[in-house]
């Protein structure tokens, strides 16, 4: 009797064990064959985990661990993990591979081409060209396509035994968890003075809530500001004029942090531009002109200037791959035809993400092609003025270019510090922003001036929105740069080119509130100046210049700053005449004073009036040429960019306030030609700070003339 139970226990088993191993072989089936299909759908993530389960039912399978190192090699993150697996599938290879097959047992030949790649993301060269040599063995020449690519692959891992054996001398600091998530955050920009960073993530919460194919969340913009501890402010969506339910991600920012530059797919991915207004960032507007295309454009970064823009674009005409190319100011505000920056920068493969430095020379990108080490790494590569060419492109180096993917790389303006995204271990989980401290010296020293500062009340009540800081080149009185403060922090920030005087106004409302007079050394590699403005109280604190770089070391003296008595002032008791206006009428010719940036002509004018008697006169016997004067004096005015916008504004006031009188008087303006000097006047002495003390010679240079010059 129990024999015969025990005989049918055992059958009972047997039963059992064969139910259980169809059903796992079923379960097998079922995972393997929805993997192979989210796998031609791009999605690794789901994939990797039907694969998995399969592979819990059979972890001897090759196959199985083919496809299991084959999705983590997609992975962001756990590429490191493909090794593991790729070695199991290559110990079963087979020629004769059926891809689809659930019943394949073996790996296919490319598992050794696969186990290459794995062993050079984990810094095992020599295993990677040892793997990489074997599958070429096994292809054949015939294939050249595939044997070009195994030849570019053992190249870079030589590269990257280079590099990996002299190591860059840096501190790469994680920007903490107020910044990054688990989840992927890339493509950081900031403020010129460290200020404001914005950035890129697909973290839950986005706007419209919406995931891609890849199972991730659609790109959304964050903002965030550096606290005075050093740390950040937990990191906010830009707002919802920039965001939507699609992808929008940030490429670059203008070193004072009022123009924001956006990718959006639209039209097969186009370049927006952003601007801040108080505290809002504008509705995004399409760059304009040869810059965006029904092609793919990915990224975008301008001078600090305004008068070159660089973007990337994989147009038609190109090197290969995506290609960076340069718009170039015109006289009309318009942006030139884009030219590609040729063979020096472009390659064969991919280039991206190109960040130009305020000094206007230094570009840094990343890029597939030139030395890399792996996927894109950052190169830097500087333009020679005279010649308008780029020297070699030079790979920055380990470990801020590791063997996956380097992008997004943004330098400070000393050149001591980026900041760029990378995936790297002991991050928050997906791609993570960090911080490059430079420990010696940085890829190249910087000739820029930095000025900035806080502007805040003395009441600590909210400041103006409407408030302008202007800088102008004491030779030429040109306005070479203007901003606003970001309206949250007060902190504001401007770069200037070095070797020259500068005269800086502070106005609200139009209104100048302080001036200060700044001299930049000539050869000053990286200078820094503080100025924050204090509103209703003293109105400029001043500080030293800092981090200055001399060029001669028997040169002991320092970047100075000329002291500078300020006070408060506004228009009515700046540089000009007595507030009363003094006119004068001699025969033919009509000159007016003003007051300091005022341009205006009233038609009630006595002085007015009476020229335009004589006009009239002049006119009833025939034509007549008018040469019509605007002048300046030597005093710098912040708002007509520059002293010679504000004599020709004067002018033109002028020419239309006649036409205005003569359409009055019915008289036939056909009968008159206006004309201007072909350069506008700026006169009087020399401005080195003295508007107030020496006013009454200023005054003298500050009007408008209208004169007969024939008949």
């Amino acid at each position: 009797m129990t024999r015969r139970l025990l005989i049918g226990f055992s059958f009972f088993l047997c039963v059992l064990s064969q139910v259980s191993s169809a059903q796992d072989m079923a379960t097998y089936r079922e995972k393997f064959t929805e993997g192979n299909y989210l796998i031609i759908e791009e999605n690794f993530t789901q994939a990797l985990k039907n694969f998995l389960e399969a592979y819990a039912i059979d972890s001897t399978n090759a196959n199985i661990n083919y496809k299991l190192g084959y999705c983590y090699m997609k992975s962001s993150t756990e590429k490191y993990k493909a090794t593991h697996y790729l070695e199991k599938a290559c110990q079963n290879v087979s020629h004769n591979y059926t891809d689809l097959e659930p019943r394949e047992k073996k790996a296919p030949d490319n598992a050794y081409y696969f186990l290459g790649q794995a062993y050079h993301l984990n810094y095992r060269f020599d295993e990677a060209i040892e793997n990489f040599t074997k599958f070429k063995e096994i292809i054949g020449p015939k294939n050249k396509e595939f044997n070009r690519d195994i030849d570019r692959r053992i190249e870079i891992c030589k590269n990257g035994k280079e590099f990996y054996s002299v190591p860059t001398k840096v501190d790469i600091i994680n920007l903490g968890d107020s910044i990054n998530t688990t989840y992927p955050e890339y493509s950081p920009v900031v403020t010129a003075d460290e200020n404001m960073l914005i950035f890129t993530s697909r973290r839950p919460g986005s706007t419209g809530g919406e995931m891609g194919p890849d199972g991730l969340y659609y790109e959304d913009i964050y903002v965030s500001y550096k606290k005075p501890d050093g740390t950040w402010t937990e990191a906010k969506s830009i707002g919802p004029n920039v965001n939507t339910g699609g992808n929008e991600a940030s490429i670059s920012l203008t070193a004072d942090g009022q123009q924001l530059f956006i990718y959006k797919d639209d039209n097969g991915g186009d370049i927006y531009l952003s601007h801040l207004d108080g505290d809002n960032w504008s509705y995004p507007e399409p760059l304009g002109g040869d810059i965006n295309s029904k092609t793919w454009e990915t990224h975008a970064c301008m001078t600090a200037d305004g008068s070159t823009l660089y973007f990337v674009s994989d147009r038609a005409g190109g090197f290969g791959g995506r290609d960076i190319y340069k718009c170039v100011k015109l006289p009309n505000g318009k942006w030139s035809k884009a030219t590609n920056l040729g063979p020096t920068i472009n390659t064969e493969y991919d280039e991206d993400s190109p960040f130009i430095h305020p000094n206007k020379v230094d570009l840094f990108f990343s890029s597939r092609g030139h030395k890399t080490m792996g996927g894109f790494d950052i190169f830097f590569s500087t333009l020679n003025p005279d010649s308008n060419k780029w020297s070699e492109p030079m790979n920055i180096g380990y470990p801020i270019n590791t063997t996956d993917d380097d992008i997004f790389y943004v330098a400070t303006p000393d050149g001591k510090r980026a900041y760029y995204s990378s995936a790297r271990p002991g991050g928050f989980g997906d791609k993570d922003i960090y911080m490059i401290k430079f420990q010696d010296s940085a890829p190249a020293e910087k000739a820029v001036a930095l000025i900035k500062g806080i502007v805040s009340n003395a009441d600590g009540a909210e400041i103006p929105l409407d408030i302008l800081i202007t800088a102008t080149d004491s030779s030429t009185l040109e306005q070479v740069s203007n901003t606003k403060p970001i309206h949250r922090t007060g902190s504001y920030s401007m770069i200037l080119e070095t070797g020259k005087t500068y005269y800086l106004n502070y106005l609200v409302d139009g209104k100048v509130m302080s001036s200060d007079t700044i001299r930049i050394p000539v050869g000053a590699n990286y200078t820094q100046y503080d100025r924050p403005l204090l509103l209703n109280g003293i109105i400029l604190k001043k500080t030293p210049p800092v981090d200055v770089v001399k060029t001669n070391p028997k040169d002991s003296t320092l970047a100075k700053v000329t002291p500078v008595k300020v006070t408060p002032h506004t228009e009515k008791d700046h540089v000009g005449p007595p507030k009363k206006q003094v006119t004068y009428n001699n025969g033919p010719e009509f000159r007016i004073y003003f007051s300091y940036n005022i341009h205006n002509v009233e038609l009630t004018n006595p002085d007015f009036v009476k020229y335009m008697d004589s006009l009239q006169a002049v006119v009833l016997k025939g034509n007549v040429k008018l040469l019509i004067t605007g002048s300046a004096s030597q005093v710098p005015t912040p708002l007509f960019n520059g002293n010679k916008g504000l004599a020709n504004q004067r002018a033109a006031d002028m020419k239309d306030i006649i036409i205005q009188a003569m359409k009055a008087r019915n008289m036939d303006i056909a009968k008159v030609e206006f004309v201007t000097p072909p350069v506008a006047l700026i006169q009087g002495p020399p401005y080195t700070g003295d508007a107030e003390k020496n006013k009454a010679q200023f005054e003298k240079y500050q009007y408008v003339s209208v004169k007969y010059i024939s008949k």
